[in-house]
């Protein structure tokens, strides 16, 4: 399964490496500064999975597939809101998790321990169920290999767009320092302002 490749606007940081790219490209469904989301109707959420060959062909999916879908990114965005050190409510992080182990449950998700201690974890389950299994298993990788914490959401509140962070000290903060970046050190420099006396 080769990931599609997501868009990267001018300005912003490559795409993640290998699964992960999987969970930024469905975090990044929704552009949350313009509105525009990829996954709004069953037959968008089919051409998105499909895009990405998380189905194996046409299915007849639901408003309820669309809400799930919405759900499992939005509990992913909360947990890379995390990584970028959010300070994040402790039982909103946890329904987050309990989203993904759900998630996992239905998707069928099983783990394979093969030769030389190597572990492979295998979706059983077809249909959208399957598909979101197979994103929440590009996590689990990535949490098991150490790439997960440069996976994060921007700190902008009107962007939250995920980035990877390459930075050798992961200190990135925002997907864009041109924008973003930009945009909150001129919001800090007008609070200072204000509150300085005189």
């Amino acid at each position: 399964m080769t990931p599609a490749p997501e868009p990267v606007s001018e300005g912003r940081r490559p795409p993640a490496p290998g699964g992960l790219r999987l969970v930024q490209g469905l975090v990044n469904s929704i552009d949350i500064e313009s509105g525009k989301d990829e996954v709004t109707t069953p037959s968008e959420l089919e051409r998105w999975l499909l895009d990405r060959d998380l189905l194996r062909g046409p299915a007849a999916l639901t408003i309820a597939d669309v809400a799930a879908v919405v759900r499992l990114r939005e509990s992913l965005r909360l947990l890379l809101l995390a990584n970028n050190g959010d300070e994040i409510d402790a039982a909103a992080e946890g329904e987050a998790r309990r989203v993904l182990d759900d998630v996992a449950v239905a998707g069928g998700v099983q783990v394979r321990f093969e030769r030389e201690a190597a572990v492979r974890y295998e979706v059983t389950v077809g249909g959208v169920a399957g598909a979101m299994g197979r994103i929440v298993v590009a996590a689990a990788v990535a949490m098991g290999d150490g790439t997960w914490t440069r996976l994060k959401a921007c700190r902008d509140d009107t962007c939250r767009w995920a980035f990877f962070d390459q930075s050798k000290n992961h200190s990135g903060a925002w997907c864009d320092m041109r924008v973003c970046g930009s945009r909150n050190k001129m919001r800090t420099y007008r609070s200072r302002k204000r509150a300085a006396p005189g």
